[in-house]
């Protein structure tokens, strides 16, 4: 006698399936490449301060001048590395929000048309009674 309606059952495990869907996907988010990041920023900001160091000590230690215009070369380009690896995850990280929206919006197309679906087998009963006045 307790026993839900089929549409109430249905509801819940879709409820389930997406909170399931989200848990796993919120999950994998940034781990692995938050960390590799991480090791990359920290690479290119020593190179880049090693260059800028070499680049205004080279007089002390006797280096010719295109020591020092040569580290500061290559601290611009390592600079212009980061930007475009900046860029490139900035890219990544949109493309999978979109995903992510994209997915939920067709999930939730699906459960508004199967609640439409529900609302019709609910009230066809309805507007059978008031036709048939029997």
């Amino acid at each position: 006698m307790n026993e839900k309606p089929d549409y109430i059952i249905e509801e819940e495990l879709i409820e389930k399936e997406l909170a399931a869907d989200f848990k796993g996907m919120a999950a994998t988010v940034g781990t692995a490449s938050a960390r590799k990041q991480c090791m990359v920023n920290v690479a290119i900001f020593s190179a880049v301060a090693v260059c800028f160091f070499i680049e205004i000590f080279h007089a002390l230690f006797g280096a010719p001048d295109y020591v020092g215009k040569a580290a500061l070369a290559i601290a611009i380009f390592l600079i212009s590395v980061k930007l475009g690896y900046y860029l490139h995850n900035a890219v990544k990280f949109n493309h999978y929000t979109f995903w992510v929206f994209a997915s939920l919006e067709s999930r939730l197309l699906e459960i508004k048309k199967q609640l439409d679906e529900c609302r019709q087998r609910l009230d066809m009963p309805d507007k059978e009674e008031a036709q048939d006045p029997s």
